[in-house]
């Protein structure tokens, strides 16, 4: 199929949209797709240097739902300070516009941000034929809170290469020329081509004495009621030695963790982010949305308990409900002013999740939308969500800028797509980690309620690391991050 779109986006050198549908591809599968992505990128460099990413994900039936983008062919990009909005659109890396909004904030203004998003995607969206309607944005947007200074809060591409797909079936969207796909032979030589070993020295910020101290005062304001539920971060940042490729690790973590989400992306010369979300923030799919949010963590082995013991702790310890419970009732609150009849359904009720390092507290929600919600609308009234955040979002803010002394930046946001027809599908980006100049960072957080105790949230932050702690040998622990940790 070959679209004429000199109309829709007369820009020299572009001059059409082609699709191939269900194209069977046998040698593209969850566990070499990294590689293939990494192939791909090899015979479209220029491309790759724009962006690339790989996003996977489950279909109802249960079947991993493969994405790989390469390339930026349309983007739209949202900034937020406390006196600015800033929203740019470009098309092949050149401004098309830019929407300036003063504003006087003294909170990351999600709703706006996403408001914002909305304007911007549904013009273009509405420029796309409707037979390409399963064309896809993908991106996502950082977890942060406010500053004086502008920062870049969300990005999403229309990337120029597009491949699509489950069960080896198939479809190849591309705003450039007829889409050349890398040999297996190709794909064969970069899966053989593996570095087996990874060594590195680890440090964490803040380090455990202060992440402790900071704990404890939060607890106190806990305790004042002055909120109900935070979220607090921290990372490891390790050192690796002798890097020929990091595919490989993030090839081996996925293999080993991915469950509900696989994801990596890179744009232009920024951080390279990959990870393993076992969490479901929202999949829009006509006027239903569906979340299913995550809280309550046991370390899946420890002592001499059998499974089934550490189960029955999970699902009786009021700690680990009371976290999981202030997350669904955010979520429901959240989603009743947009469904019909205000009505969320709960249709699997608070359960276990079991992962390769931990079980956890999951519960599915969704809700029939009114007719005019788009994926933006919902997720401008869902996001942050108490799993990541805190209760109340406004209160817990403050607090999260003063014992958090390193930016979130993707860690906690969200990634995945949005098609032309409305439809989506987005990752709470956790279990996730980026690399740059050979440090790996690698961030986890813990609910903290009332009744948290800190020496627990810091070994049950320590148990969130281990899908990429856990395939790396850690040659030296050094105390580090306490000359850059914050205190309340």
């Amino acid at each position: 199929m070959v679209v004429d779109i000199k109309k829709i986006f007369p820009i020299p050198g572009v001059e059409y949209l082609t699709a191939k549908r269900n194209i069977m591809i046998e040698d593209l599968h969850v566990n070499n797709s990294l590689y293939w992505m990494q192939a791909l990128s090899s015979l479209y460099p220029e491309f790759a240097e724009e962006f690339k990413t790989v996003f996977i994900s489950q279909t109802d039936s249960g079947k991993p739902h493969i994405m790989l983008g390469l390339g930026n062919y349309v983007s739209i990009k949202v900034s937020a300070s406390k006196t600015l909005l800033k929203t740019n659109i470009y098309i092949q890396n050149k401004m098309l516009s830019e929407i300036n909004e003063y504003v006087n904030v003294t909170h990351m203004p999600y709703k706006d941000i996403f408001n914002k998003l909305s304007e911007m995607m549904k013009t273009v969206q509405m420029q796309i034929p409707d037979e390409f309607a399963d064309m896809s944005f993908l991106g996502g947007w950082m977890c942060e809170t406010i500053h004086e200074e502008l920062q870049e809060v969300a990005v999403f591409t229309l990337p120029k290469i597009l491949i699509q797909g489950t069960e080896n079936q198939f479809d190849v969207l591309s705003w450039s020329n007829d889409v050349i796909l890398p040999t297996s032979e190709t794909i064969s030589y970069l899966e053989k081509a593996v570095q087996e070993e990874y060594k590195g020295t680890i440090s964490y910020v803040p380090d455990k004495d202060t992440y402790m101290d900071n704990l404890n005062q939060i607890l106190d304001k806990l305790g004042n009621k002055e909120f109900a539920k935070v979220v607090v971060t921290r990372k490891a940042v390790i050192q690796l030695e002798e890097i020929k490729s990091i595919l490989p690790l993030f090839s081996k973590i996925n293999q080993k963790n991915y469950q509900e989400y696989s994801y990596f992306f890179k744009w232009n010369d920024q951080k390279e982010w990959f990870g393993v979300s076992p969490e479901v923030l929202l999949v829009k799919k006509g006027q239903k949305a569906i979340s299913k949010p995550l809280a309550g963590t046991r370390k899946i082995a420890y002592g001499h308990k059998t499974e089934e013991e550490i189960i029955a702790e999970l699902l009786h310890d009021s700690k680990e409900n009371k976290e999981h419970q202030y997350a669904v009732n955010l979520m429901v609150n959240d989603l009743k002013e947009l469904a019909v009849n205000k009505d969320v359904v709960i249709s699997e009720d608070k359960h276990i999740l079991k992962t390769p390092y931990a079980f956890h507290l999951k519960t599915h929600l969704y809700a029939s939308l009114k007719k005019e919600v788009s994926t933006f609308d919902v997720l401008g009234s869902i996001y942050p969500p108490a799993t990541i955040w805190g209760v109340p979002r406004l209160e817990v803010e403050p607090v999260l800028s003063e014992v958090e002394a390193f930016k979130r930046e993707f860690f906690a946001g969200g990634f995945g797509y949005c098609r032309a027809n409305d439809d989506s599908n987005f990752a709470l980006t956790i279990r996730t980690a980026y690399l740059e100049n050979g440090k790996l960072h690698v961030y986890a957080g813990g609910g903290i309620v009332e009744n948290s105790n800190p020496e627990n949230e810091w070994k049950e932050t320590r148990t969130k690391m281990t899908p990429f702690i856990g395939n790396i040998e850690i040659t030296n622990e050094t105390k580090g991050g306490n000359l850059h940790a914050g205190h309340l």
